[in-house]
Order: structure tokens, then C-alpha cells, then sequence
């Protein structure tokens, strides 16, 4: 659905001169109109969790005309569901029944998800990490992908689970290496990281559902990672997840955000990325991304070398950036033709983090933020 109602030759619905329609741009947006309109007729968000009764009225009443809620000023809002034993690991299996792995019965399955997703539409919330204490998403069920694709909410892993797999997926399949008293490896572990990797994309392919992918990696249970020099295992481990990427999306590069957007002018136009500072992820290779419009080839930019904010020194640049949040910098690109435009951002280290994209056709004046966003037409 659009963000405005079908137009039927003056009729709202086959039939009717007058509708009541609830509209969203996507999915996310008709699913948070319906529940806005709930809220407003008095059914709390919490009825279900707190037992919330439904305010009685009398009568209901919608007043003309369009009513819109706009475009939410945060992309992904939602929160990790961490240290849920023993209260909700207690509860969950026994009030939605058992997981559905085999020999895994405490894992939280679809019917406790639906509620969890539930409820934080009905919050506006759109994006979740879950549960990973003894518990992995994609095993308890099976329906559990398919339930938050139904829901349109966008799932993702805890800061030690990348990949779009689960901490405890490691755990129930991975094979201990063999040390010796001093501590050295004589037999090999298996690790299941490439087939996982690999497995957690075709998932998404096959299941079509919404995944922010996360690289990197963390020690199990927030502790350092072992063997040898941290920045090389680092460095090993992130190659792998880009050779991940590149075997299962056709390109390291292929995820990327894209934006449709009508421009008026044609000649030379100016892309600002406003992006979080942050640190280099592979040593020496600078902290880079990408930016094009259509079909031309992708301009690249390290954001350490061309604003000179480099973290391992103490400069001035690196000071103002980390002070205001926020470091700015720019391509520039050609527009043949006014009218509609794809704006394509590339992600090519790992620590890049997009707070928003700013494009000037001209006279943009200076704010500390960028300008209001624009409005979404369908």
C-alpha cells in the first residue's frame, strides 16, 4: 500500500463514497497505522504483557481528511532480549510450551515471539535481537524466522553472535580443540563459522526476511578472544566473512542501502554521509565507503584520510569529531536528467556507521545536523 489511499474515480472502496483506510508506505507503516488507531480507540499496547484492561467508550469517531504519522526519524528501534534466566526462561516454555529442537526444550519458540512482536509494534519499535542465553532463534522453531517476517520485524544477533547466528548455535555444534598441559593445540577444533555463515544466508534468500548483518567477533561471554595477537585474529576472521558475502550475495559489496528520489535539476549535485566516528576495523586499511547514483561506478571514500581524523592520534580533527559526534564528508556526482534517481551507499568496512545521507543540488545551508528529512511520496 502507498502512502495515499487508491484513487477510484471518487470512490473511496468499490461501492462506498466514504472509507475508513489505514495506509501504510510498507508493510511496517500499514501495521503501525492499524495499531495507532487501536491505541486511539483505547486498547493499551501492554493489554496482554500487564493485563491492561481496554477503555470503554460509547461511541467512536474519526474526523476527515488525511491524517499521516510521517516518517520515523530512527531506522531500527527495538532492543536485545539479554539475561532473560531465570525469570523468562523459566516462564516462557512453561506458559508457550517447550522449544522445538531436539534435546534443546527450554528454547523460546513462535508463540512467544508473535507476543513479543506484537507488543513492540504496538510501540512502534520495528527491529530485534533475541534471546541467546542457552537459546538460538533460527533452531527453537522453525517457524520463528517466518513469524517475524510475518510481523515485519527485522531481527539481528548480540554484539558476540555475527552473522545472523546465535552464540548457542556455536555452542551445540562446535568441536573443542585439544590442548596439552602447557596449553598448545594438538588436535584441531571444528569450527562451524564458514558452513554457519553460509547457512544463515541461504536462509535468508530462501525465507525472504528482514536481517541486519553484523561482522566481527567477540570472545564467548564478553571475554577476550584467545590465541595469539587480537588484530590478526581479527583481521583473519573478518576475510572470512567477507569471502562469506562474496560466495553467497555474488559480492563482498552487494549489501548496500538504496534510496529512490525524485530530483528537479540536472548538473552537478554534492552527497554529504554524515557517519558516528569510529575506529579503522582491519589495521592500516583506512575506514572506507561508497556512494553512487544509477548505474555509474561507485565513488570511494576513506573517512580517516580525507577528513585526517586519525584515532591513533590525538588530532584536532579527530577531536572535533568525536566531540560533535558526527564526521562529515562528501562526493559529488553528475545528474544528466531531473526526475527519478537511485542512491546507492555501499558499507565497505565493517565499523562504518551512516547516521544520514544529506544530497545539495545547491544553496544547502550550513546545520549541525543536515535539514529536515524529506517527505516520502509514493
Amino acid at each position: 500500500m502507498g502512502d495515499q489511499p487508491p484513487d477510484r474515480g471518487g470512490e473511496t472502496a468499490p461501492g462506498r463514497d466514504r472509507a475508513f483506510v489505514i495506509a501504510g508506505s510498507d508493510q511496517r507503516g500499514t501495521i503501525f497505522g492499524a495499531y495507532d488507531v487501536s491505541r486511539g480507540i483505547g486498547v493499551a499496547p501492554w493489554y496482554w504483557w500487564d493485563d491492561v484492561a481496554p477503555v470503554h467508550r460509547d461511541a467512536l469517531y474519526v474526523l476527515p481528511g488525511l491524517h499521516s504519522q510521517g516518517t520515523p526519524a530512527v531506522k531500527y528501534r527495538g532492543f536485545f532480549i539479554n539475561d532473560e534466566n531465570p525469570a523468562l526462561g523459566t516462564w516462557a516454555p512453561a506458559f508457550f510450551g517447550p522449544g522445538k529442537a531436539p534435546g534443546f526444550e527450554g528454547g523460546f519458540n513462535a508463540a512467544l515471539y508473535a507476543k513479543i512482536f506484537e507488543v513492540m509494534l504496538r510501540l512502534k519499535a520495528n527491529y530485534l535481537w533475541p534471546a541467546v542465553w542457552g537459546r538460538a532463534f533460527a533452531e527453537d522453531d522453525p517457524a520463528n524466522h517466518a513469524t517475524a517476517k510475518a510481523y515485519g520485524v527485522v531481527m539481528g544477533t548480540s554484539h558476540e553472535a555475527p552473522m545472523m547466528r546465535g552464540i548457542e548455535e556455536w555452542n551445540r555444534h562446535a568441536v573443542a580443540a585439544v590442548r596439552d598441559s602447557e596449553g598448545n593445540v594438538t588436535t584441531p577444533g571444528h569450527d562451524p563459522y564458514g558452513c554457519t555463515g553460509e547457512w544463515s544466508f541461504r536462509r535468508m534468500a530462501d525465507e525472504d526476511f528482514e536481517g541486519v548483518v553484523t561482522l566481527g567477533m567477540r570472545g564467548n561471554g564478553d571475554v577476550s578472544l584467545p590465541d595469539g595477537d587480537g588484530i590478526e585474529l581479527m583481521t583473519e576472521i573478518i576475510a572470512t566473512q567477507r569471502g562469506i558475502l562474496a560466495e553467497e550475495l555474488g559480492a563482498e559489496d552487494a549489501i548496500r542501502q538504496v534510496w529512490t528520489l525524485s530530483l528537479f535539476t540536472t548538473g552537478p549535485v554534492t552527497v554529504w554521509a554524515y557517519l558516528s566516528p569510529r575506529n579503522n576495523a582491519l589495521a592500516g586499511d583506512g575506514l572506507t565507503y561508497a556512494v553512487s547514483f544509477d548505474d555509474d561506478a561507485p565513488q570511494s571514500v576513506d573517512i580517516t584520510g580525507v577528513t585526517g581524523s586519525d584515532d591513533g592520534v590525538m588530532n584536532p580533527q579527530w577531536a572535533r569529531n568525536t566531540s560533535d559526534n558526527v564526521n562529515r564528508t562528501a562526493t559529488t556526482h553528475r545528474i544528466g536528467r531531473a526526475g527519478a534517481h537511485v542512491l546507492k551507499f555501499w558499507m565497505v568496512d565493517p565499523t562504518v556507521v551512516l547516521q544520514n545521507l544529506v544530497v545539495d543540488t545547491g544553496g544547502l545551508k550550513p546545520s549541525y545536523l543536515g535539514p529536515p528529512e524529506s517527505l516520502r511520496l509514493s
